[in-house]
């Protein structure tokens, strides 16, 4: 029985995969194509846990600024380069611990806040309580006396999270 017979069950003769390198696609008897999505997964790390945040054309949206040839500045809490990683072009080694989360808010002109534990959440609150905006995706909902609090602009994805702090630069 195990594994394979369960599998079986699921897939038949009317469905076709193609985990293909740059896209998967799935095809089904009588429809079609109706997946074509590029074979991208973006993954979060919430406190030491990995979650998926987005899969396919969402995933791909949140590369970023260095794959847009970007320069990308990394804040980072210890005092060693090594905890930064490919992404960051310019690290800045604090030894702060989650006390640079106070650097990290005051920084910019908006928060974007992409998922997230605890810090994720201190970096929201200060840069509330210096009336920044907060571009938020899949990331916190506060509460304010029982009452949800709509400070966080919510994004559907990377790009609108990116559009969404834009115009909130350009409002200022």
């Amino acid at each position: 029985m195990g594994l394979f017979s369960s599998v079986k069950k699921i897939w038949s003769q009317d469905m076709a995969i193609d985990l293909g390198t740059a896209n998967t696609l799935v095809v089904l008897k009588g429809q079609g194509v109706v997946l074509n999505e590029p074979s991208v997964v973006a993954i979060v790390d919430q406190g030491g846990k990995k979650n998926v945040l987005a899969v396919g054309d969402e995933a791909k949206t949140m590369l970023g600024a260095k794959s847009e040839g970007g320069t990308t500045i990394g804040i980072l809490p210890g005092i060693n380069i090594s905890e930064s990683n490919q992404w960051i072009d310019i690290p800045i080694c604090t030894g702060l611990g989650y006390a640079r989360n106070v650097i990290v808010a005051r920084a910019g002109i908006v928060a974007i806040a992409i998922g997230g534990a605890y810090g994720t959440l201190s970096e929201i609150a200060y840069a509330l309580a210096e009336d920044k905006p907060v571009i938020g995706l899949n990331t916190w909902e506060l509460m304010r006396n029982n009452s949800f609090d709509n400070k966080i602009i919510r994004a559907k994805n990377a790009k609108d999270a990116v559009k969404k702090a834009l115009e909130q630069i350009l409002d200022k």
